[in-house]
């Protein structure tokens, strides 16, 4: 019982569950954006895209291809002890590969969201999304929330030219959001205040 633990004990017992009840309204959030152009010649990139490709050398491939991009190490500010990383890759036929990873190290738990959004130059806006509970150290489960899923989407196919002649992405990562709130959020930054003709979600 508390009352036998010396004062010192005690004290520490109360910050950490302030601690804990804390966390339960912590938010965070991360997040980078790259646009660039896509064409068959990559003689013929404009400056952005080319700057893009100096960013990530990976980022500007053939037209058959946009990525693979990644993430690099995701941390949070303000004490949040979440990390993790995703990876995109879409293609010309309408496939894409969409994984990553997130993982807690410290005692507080958490729910994270994390979408990645691509906008074609038709204002298709393209978002791959997932949510996950991540258990800190006084909560039964797993610390880690893996993902992956590759499949064929034809709004993908069916936007590919838009996507050749023009495309902006926003990733973003967040703790204990309101999900729907965040997905809607991040599709209206990538829009950049251009108007948007259709939204395809794929939450995994």
């Amino acid at each position: 019982m508390i009352s036998n633990l010396t004062e010192q004990d005690q004290i520490s017992l109360r910050a950490l569950a302030q601690e804990i009840e804390e966390g339960k309204n912590t938010r965070g959030s991360v997040s980078r954006e790259l646009v660039g152009t896509v064409t068959k010649d990559q003689t013929q990139l404009d400056l952005t895209s080319r700057l893009a490709t100096v960013l990530d050398p990976q980022s500007a491939r053939a037209a058959s291809q946009l990525g693979p991009w990644h993430t690099g190490y995701i941390t949070f500010s303000g004490g949040v002890a979440v990390g993790g990383y995703a990876d995109l890759t879409l293609y010309q036929n309408g496939a894409f590969n969409f994984s990553g990873h997130m993982h807690v190290s410290g005692a507080i738990s958490y729910n994270h969201s994390f979408a990645w959004a691509v906008r074609a130059s038709d204002g298709t806006v393209l978002v791959f999304a997932r949510q996950g509970r991540l258990h800190g150290t006084f909560e039964a489960g797993s610390r880690d929330d893996d993902w992956g899923r590759s499949e064929i989407m034809p709004a993908l196919a069916a936007s590919w030219r838009a996507l050749e002649q023009g495309w902006s992405w926003r990733w973003e990562a967040r703790v204990n959001a309101d999900f729907g709130v965040f997905l809607d959020d991040i599709v209206r930054v990538v829009a950049a205040g251009q108007a948007i003709a259709n939204v395809v979600k794929i939450i995994v």
